[in-house]
């Protein structure tokens, strides 16, 4: 349940985090570990429907451990850039 809730914490941060950006005029693009993150997510639904407990939930921690970083790679780029 920790796993989802960071899970829903992360995509709240990234939806007010993403509009204040905008609002600031910065210039979001997706990243490839975002993209690739869905995968394991969604496929530990899947399985967590098919009863293969064990690996949703290894394929969970994979998910959001990528979306956890790919998060990481969102604020890095979003910050203002310090060389002058």
């Amino acid at each position: 349940r920790w796993a989802l809730a960071i899970l829903v914490a992360r995509e709240l941060f990234m939806l007010v985090a993403g509009r204040v950006a905008l609002a600031r005029g910065v210039e979001l693009r997706v990243n490839m570990v975002g993209r690739l993150a869905i995968w394991p997510v969604l496929s530990a639904l899947e399985f967590a429907f098919c009863g293969l407990e064990t690996l949703s939930t290894v394929l969970l921690y994979i998910g959001v451990a990528m979306t956890l970083a790919a998060t990481a790679l969102y604020v890095r780029d979003a910050r203002p850039s310090t060389s002058a």
